[in-house]
């Protein structure tokens, strides 16, 4: 091998070597953001249903939706302050519902996960808005 042939050869492991960390680091910047969505995600859901559950049993001892739906609000609030129950409480567009014969609550509950990258590309920012259902029942003594 010359002296220039084996130049030619290191250029090449070189572009190969840096072609393997930068796909590396988006795959691990995928990887982060992938996680940071489905914790997220599993947050949101633990608290849409702390609230419903909250929401039941205020509506349970008041009859009022008003009052479950604020309820439920002060529980999102509290777990995560970016989530909000969708349409709000006073709003026609409210995703908080009361089955007034059983008092079980439903709402829907949104917020928009918090990402390295996948949130400042338009075509993905989709993927890191949340929507979960959360559902609970007054409790049974």
């Amino acid at each position: 091998m010359t002296g220039r042939s084996l130049h030619r050869d290191e250029r090449g492991i070189n572009r190969s070597f840096l072609l393997v960390v930068i796909l590396l680091a988006i795959v691990g910047v995928l990887i982060v953001d992938g996680g940071s969505i489905l914790f997220a995600t599993v947050q949101l859901q633990d608290a849409a249903d702390l609230a419903a559950t909250d929401a039941a049993s205020v509506y349970e001892d008041t009859h009022s939706q008003t009052q479950a739906c604020q309820a439920a609000e002060r529980v999102i609030e509290g777990r995560d302050s970016e989530a909000e129950i969708v349409g709000g409480c006073s709003s026609k567009g409210s995703k908080f519902f009361v089955a007034t014969a059983t008092g079980a609550v439903s709402l829907i509950v949104r917020k928009e996960a918090t990402t390295v990258v996948l949130g400042r590309i338009d075509a993905f920012k989709s993927w890191t808005s949340i929507e979960v259902t959360g559902r609970g029942t007054p409790s049974v003594l």
